[in-house]
């Protein structure tokens, strides 16, 4: 992966996005954000979905992946 990033470096928008999951991931770890279930089907297994385009990296619905694929599909 090292290597692969000296000659395809992220784009801005792709450094943006990054910060905000990586920011998210420091404070789920920390115990300061709690990981909720799917809020449509309450699965536990739930990812952080930026609804608000990563403005607030602390701001996200927690879904499930296929609720997180189906959210991104249709925005």
């Amino acid at each position: 992966m090292r290597e692969w990033r000296k000659t395809h470096r992220p784009s801005p928008e792709q450094q943006y996005r990054g910060r905000a999951r990586a920011y998210l991931n420091v404070y789920v770890r920390r115990g300061k954000v709690v990981r909720r279930p799917c809020l449509v089907c309450g699965a536990e297994q739930a990812e952080g979905h930026h609804h608000n385009g990563y403005a607030d990296p602390l701001d996200v619905t927690w879904l499930c992946k296929a609720h997180h694929r189906e959210a991104h599909r249709s925005t």
